[in-house]
C-alpha cells in the first residue's frame, strides 16, 4: 500500500474533499507512527461502529447525552460522523504535554483508553482502536468504503479541553503514579489481556466535573493519507 503524508500547512493545498483522508491523532518525531517514534499525546478517542448494532445516528447520539456524557464518561471535545459511524475525540491540555513524563503520559493514555471503550461497549465501540499511533478519518473528507461517498463530518464541538492526569485520577485511580505505586510501575510494562479490561467494568463510573467552555484551536498535529 502506498502512503503520502502531509504537513497541515500542505493539506489547503491539496484540499479537504478527497476521500480517504486520515489524520494521526498524536503527534511523532518520524514518518513511522510507531510507539517508540511518539512525540506527545494531544488527545484521547472512542470509535463507535454504530452500523453493527440495531441504533440510528440520532438513537445514538441522544443515548449518548443521556446515559453516558458526564455519567459514565466525560463530554468530549468533538463528536464526529465519520461517513460509517461515529468518533470521539478528548482534546488534552498543553499543560499536558509540558510537564507529563512521556512514559508516564502513555500509561495514563492507555488505561484511559481502556476504560473509555469498555464504558461504551453499549455504543458499539471498536475495542481495536486504542492505540497510540491510530489514524482517524479527517472532517472533510469522503469516506469511500460506501457507494455514496459521504462526508466526515464535526457533529459537535464543546471546546472542552481536558488534563490528562486528571481524568487517569478520576476514571483509572489505580494507576496514577506515586512513590509506593507498584501499579503504575507494573503497567510501564503491561499490555492488554481481556482481564484487565473485565476489571475495569467493574469499577465503580463516576462522573467528571465539566471544565468550564473556553473558545480552542485545534493543535498542529501531523496528518497522513494512507
Amino acid at each position: 500500500m502506498q502512503f503520502n503524508y502531509y504537513k497541515c500547512n500542505q493539506l489547503p493545498k491539496k484540499g479537504y474533499n478527497e476521500a480517504d483522508l486520515f489524520i494521526s491523532i498524536n503527534s511523532f518525531n518520524r514518518k513511522k507512527r510507531v510507539e517508540e517514534n511518539l512525540l506527545r499525546i494531544n488527545a484521547l478517542f472512542v470509535d463507535l461502529d454504530i452500523y453493527k448494532g440495531s441504533y440510528s445516528m440520532a438513537t445514538t447520539l441522544s443515548k449518548l447525552k443521556a446515559e453516558h456524557f458526564d455519567h459514565t464518561i466525560p463530554t468530549p471535545s468533538l463528536i464526529v460522523d465519520s461517513g460509517g459511524g461515529l468518533y470521539l475525540v478528548w482534546i488534552l491540555t498543553k499543560l499536558t504535554n509540558s510537564i507529563l513524563p512521556l512514559q508516564e503520559a502513555k500509561v495514563y493514555f492507555r488505561e484511559l483508553e481502556n476504560y473509555l471503550i469498555a464504558a461504551l461497549k453499549d455504543m458499539q465501540s471498536d475495542s481495536y482502536v486504542r492505540d497510540v499511533s491510530r489514524v482517524l478519518r479527517l472532517p472533510g473528507s469522503t469516506n469511500s468504503k460506501y457507494k455514496d461517498n459521504p462526508e466526515v463530518k464535526i457533529l459537535e464541538h464543546t471546546g472542552y479541553e481536558y488534563s490528562l492526569k486528571e481524568l487517569a485520577r478520576e476514571y483509572v485511580p489505580y494507576c496514577i503514579k506515586s512513590d509506593s505505586s507498584k501499579a503504575f510501575n507494573m503497567l510501564l510494562g503491561y499490555t492488554y489481556s481481556q482481564e484487565i479490561e473485565e476489571e475495569q467494568v467493574k469499577l465503580q463510573l463516576r462522573p467528571i466535573e465539566k471544565p468550564k467552555p473556553k473558545d480552542i484551536s485545534i493543535r498542529t498535529i501531523d496528518m497522513e493519507v494512507e
